[in-house]
């Protein structure tokens, strides 16, 4: 299940009113991860093979039991209805089910609130109705994707979750597979009916009393220790709530008590979710595992400019700027410009106030986010107002990832910057020695004197002119062969025409090469003419 975000208390208040009512538990809860909606809209719906097995696990179980006439046989979050405060629902079924089923799959064990929906039920104490039951929880595990074990969190590794009685098939292809296929649907068949049988012997064998202290499963931690770190992303809003009045705005019923309360969509999300909810329920289609926050609480770790904990994005409310304190904190945003948050401003088309504040909010939006209206800041996008939930749920994917390219550009490591240059002589450092009568003479970086005319016969030996320095390392044809320049003969004169290209042009004086068959110390071979070549 793929859900986040904070709750009030109201859960439980409600947990507490049915302490006492033992008949009306659900015999289970389903924890499943959602999958993403890939493709054009109106694609069907990914999950639906998880509701067709919750259905089906439901109408067979019925027949295993002395069930009540009514009974909440299980709890699915897709049982919910529009406007319902999810977190409650989700708290007080984990609060009070019998038996939890979780959907083994990779996507389950990246999820963070499925963690949490699994911390919530084995926080729960168990107790055997029977001495010699051999049963240690409440959890029945259902292979939904196969996966390596070694992938496991602990918590689940440790349970049989390949049970051989439910087929080879089972155990194979997991329980999707025998869903999805309709020549595997025998093998489906008996895989159901050894879990719902399982699930029922649980509820019977073990006594797990409702949780009349159940916190809402949001602000709890994950069962999961093996997350992915690399995925974070954080969700802040900066955004106006009840506290402050804004002048101008009549119509505050999209604010709550805090600025995570902010809902500006007519219509908005399902089931009563807040903006930041909605958002960290597409980021975690996406894989990502998102935690939200109000920008006032995390607003001093990134404006000191330290190290980013992971890309973020960053809801804005534009009436926000009408709340002097809210203002100055999106200035000193602005003024820092963090690459790897994006912004997202929803300016909903059907807000009542829209018409009389678009004028005054355009201005001191472009006023104070002048470093993002200059183009500095890749990540935010002014053209883009998001006028409807739709354009908001679409543009979120985009945002996600330019955040996330850019934390990860910001965190990788930069080359050092070189110190120096090769010790080793190069023509690009020799100079003319007038007393060689304008034979050039290479100077080693670093030595004394780079960069300056040799004087004196000292400095001129093997070491300066020996086949080391102008060889063929230097003179060959990986320097001056066709592959650099062309068809270049080495030893031709330093005439404009048997220069490379690239130099031909060149306003500078032509450049004379050493011919590397003198030997310069024999003063019979001298310089014999503009070519400086052999007699």
């Amino acid at each position: 299940m793929t859900h986040g975000g904070c709750a009030g208390g109201s859960g439980e208040a409600r947990v507490a009113e049915r302490a006492g009512r033992d008949e009306d538990r659900p015999y289970f809860f389903l924890s499943y991860a959602h999958t993403p909606v890939y493709g054009a809209a109106g694609e069907p719906d990914p999950d639906i093979w998880v509701d067709k097995f919750f259905n089906d696990l439901r109408r067979l179980i019925v027949h295993f039991g002395d069930l009540p006439s009514t009974p909440e046989i299980g709890f699915m979050d897709r049982q919910m209805r529009p406007g319902e405060p999810w977190p409650d629902v989700l708290s007080d079924a984990l609060a009070r089910c019998r038996v939890f089923v979780p959907l083994y799959s990779p996507r389950y064990f990246r999820s963070v609130n499925c963690g949490q929906e699994w911390y919530a039920f084995e926080r729960r104490p168990v107790y055997l109705r029977k001495a010699d039951a051999n049963l240690t929880s409440g959890v029945v595990p259902v292979l939904w994707i196969p996966q390596d074990v070694d992938s496991l969190p602990e918590v689940a590794s440790r349970l049989q979750y390949k049970h051989p009685g439910l087929g080879r098939g089972y155990a194979d292809e997991g329980l999707f597979a025998l869903l999805k296929f309709g020549y595997l649907h025998e093998a489906y068949e008996m895989a159901l009916y050894g879990i719902a049988k399982r699930i029922v012997e649980v509820a019977k064998q073990a006594m797990i009393p409702i949780d009349t202290e159940q916190q809402d499963y949001p602000s709890l931690p994950s069962a999961f220790e093996t997350q992915d770190k690399g995925r974070e992303l954080r969700i802040s809003v900066l955004a106006a709530d009840r506290s402050v009045p804004l002048p101008g705005r009549s119509d505050g019923s999209c604010y709550g008590d805090r600025p995570v309360d902010w809902q500006p969509y007519r219509p908005g999300p399902d089931e009563g979710r807040t903006l930041a909810e909605h958002a960290a329920r597409v980021a975690r289609q996406l894989d990502f595992q998102p935690s939200i926050h109000a920008f006032e609480d995390t607003a001093e770790e990134l404006l000191a400019a330290v190290e980013p904990k992971a890309p973020e994005l960053l809801l804005f409310d534009r009436w926000a700027l009408l709340n002097p304190e809210k203002q100055r904190l999106a200035r000193e945003f602005d003024r820092v410009n963090p690459p790897w948050v994006s912004v997202m401003e929803p300016w909903c088309e059907n807000d009542p106030d829209r018409a009389t504040g678009e004028v005054e909010l355009r201005g001191l939006q472009a006023d104070t986010f002048r470093s993002s209206r200059r183009g500095l800041k890749p990540s935010f996008h002014s053209t883009t107002e998001l006028p409807t939930l739709r354009s908001f749920s679409e543009e979120l994917p985009r945002a996600a990832q330019r955040a996330m390219h850019a934390y990860e550009e910001h965190r990788r490591p930069r080359s050092p910057a070189k110190s120096g240059s090769s010790s080793r002589p190069s023509l690009r450092d020799a100079r003319p020695d007038p007393s060689r009568g304008g034979q050039w003479r290479a100077v080693p970086p670093g030595m004394p004197g780079f960069g300056l005319p040799a004087t004196g016969a000292a400095d001129a030996g093997p070491t300066d002119y020996g086949a080391t320095d102008f060889g063929p390392t230097d003179y060959g044809p990986t320097d001056y062969g066709p592959t650099d320049f062309g068809a270049v003969d080495p030893f031709a004169p330093d005439t404009p025409e048997h220069l490379p290209p690239s130099h031909s042009s060149a306003p500078d004086p032509p450049v004379r090469r050493p011919d590397p068959r003198i030997d310069h110390d024999d003063p019979r071979q001298q310089d014999h003419g503009p070519g400086g070549g052999m007699p």
